[in-house]
């Protein structure tokens, strides 16, 4: 899931998306964003850096976190595992894993996140990473049979490209041209996946970011 280095701006790393593409910067030619693995269902890898470029050091991945929990897992804080963002000429590392096992899940104002990191800024050709895995499996009756279902925030978004400053990056890696030497725009990392045992606490529980995996849907609607 890892990128190679590059003489200017790499690739972003991938884990659950795809990094997002660099290049071609003249002379240098496309260069993909690392590749996406693990298991969306039992995710138990950690994100990958996209090493070093130039001079600059390598940014931190996202890590690995497992929760086993007998009966309610309340969740009013941060649960992270988001990767590190590029400085400089660096490109962004992927967002790590998340499991939670557990018989039902409450709570309000909390997050639990694996979001991949965005691109430095030095140059206009750098990939952000992608997001990582969050799975979350629950027992779907009690869950039913609670008074008020939780509203906390869901998020394995794709990490930014160089020349996007606000939002969560979506499906990367297909750049466009607008002239060779100054006009590239690259991609920002592919959103990661987000498992959930049961529709019961959606759509209360905003995802920011990533794709929804559940086995239970039968029907989607926009309204």
């Amino acid at each position: 899931g890892g990128s190679l280095d590059a003489a200017y701006g790499p690739p972003g790393a991938g884990h659950g998306g795809r990094g997002g593409a660099a290049g071609p910067y003249p002379g240098n030619g496309l260069r993909p964003g690392g590749v996406s693995y693990d298991s969306e269902t039992d995710p138990s890898d950690a994100g990958s850096s996209p090493g070093m470029n130039q001079s600059t050091f390598a940014v931190h991945a996202g890590g690995i976190i497992r929760l086993e929990v007998a009966d309610v897992a309340t969740i009013g804080g941060r649960i992270s595992a988001d990767g590190q963002g590029g400085s400089g000429s660096q490109a962004g590392a992927a967002g790590g894993s998340i499991s939670l096992n557990c018989r039902t899940v409450q709570g309000s104002g909390g997050y639990v996140r694996a979001n991949g990191g965005g691109a430095g800024l030095s140059y206009g050709d750098i990939g952000g990473g992608g997001g990582g895995r969050i799975a979350i499996h629950f027992d779907t009756a009690a869950q039913a049979a609670l008074g008020s279902q939780p509203t906390i925030q869901i998020a394995a978004a794709g990490g930014l490209d160089t020349l996007v400053t606000s939002g969560w990056g979506a499906a990367g890696c297909v750049p466009y041209e607008g002239s060779l030497s100054t006009s590239w725009k690259w991609g920002a990392g592919e959103p990661g996946s987000i498992y959930l045992s049961g529709t019961n606490f959606w759509p209360m529980t905003s995802p920011h970011g990533g794709r929804i995996v559940c086995p239970v849907f039968t029907n989607w609607s926009v309204a």
